[in-house]
């Protein structure tokens, strides 16, 4: 896993998804489909990972801003199930 670019207005945007890349073995790895992700409600640079926030085993989507002096905003999506699944 990568963080994510910084918004922009070029294609994709990705709007402070991470990069995800899972090993799918034999040292081969895919860039995971996160089109259906949730993605940073201000319209600002952003920048995310995952991180297992509640403990629960599941990797957790936190996102938040780069710069401070527009937003604090922090938004952490909570998962239930394994990102690969």
């Amino acid at each position: 896993m990568v963080f994510s670019q910084a918004w922009n207005d070029q294609s994709p945007n990705n709007k402070g998804i991470p990069e995800i890349y899972i090993n799918s073995g034999n040292n081969e790895y895919y860039n995971l489909d996160t089109s259906g992700w949730p993605v940073f409600s201000e319209n600002d640079d952003s920048q995310g990972y995952l991180y297992d926030v509640n403990l629960d085993g599941f990797q957790d989507l936190i996102m938040y801003p780069l710069k401070a002096n527009f937003t604090a905003n922090v938004e952490i999506y909570l998962s239930n199930k394994n990102i690969t699944n």
